[in-house]
């Protein structure tokens, strides 16, 4: 069995009080039509207010291919993440783009464990991993 599909993991914060929105056509090709993109949220909004915006139900996603939500306390985070950066990195080992200008981030333990934080596996990793349902239902004030 291979294993599931990953969309691209993207490190690109929203600005406070900017609106957040995508292209139709990037997030098609990443995540199929599982994201509304007919909507713009402006950011900060409330957790319930942002998940009715910018989520579409996982009814008509075949089970294979709903969400999960990976969701890790800040202190564990911060404590344990590390990565060496070889994921902007292609077969040649040359940057896919100019890597950021501050030093890779680095534990005591590991240089590189992105993988696990992407991962969706509940026994891998850090936090615990939520379909949409239960996340909405753990974070959110509303039934959905």
């Amino acid at each position: 069995m291979s294993p599931t599909p990953q969309p691209p993991a993207t490190s690109r914060p929203a600005l406070q009080g900017m609106p957040v929105s995508t292209t139709a056509a990037t997030v098609k090709k990443i995540f199929g039509s599982s994201v509304n993109t007919s909507k713009t949220t402006t950011i900060p909004c409330a957790f319930d207010t942002y998940v009715e915006d910018a989520f579409k139900s996982d009814e008509d996603i075949h089970p294979q291919f709903r969400r999960k939500f990976r969701v890790i306390r800040a202190d564990s985070y911060l404590k344990n993440f590390a990565s060496d950066r070889s994921h902007m990195k292609d077969s040649s080992g040359n940057w896919r783009e100019p890597p950021p200008s501050y030093p890779c981030i680095e534990t005591g333990d590991s240089k590189m464990n992105l993988n696990d934080f992407i991962s969706m596996d509940p026994e891998v990793g850090w936090g615990a991993v939520y379909s949409l349902s239960e996340f909405v239902h753990r974070f959110g004030s509303q039934n959905y």
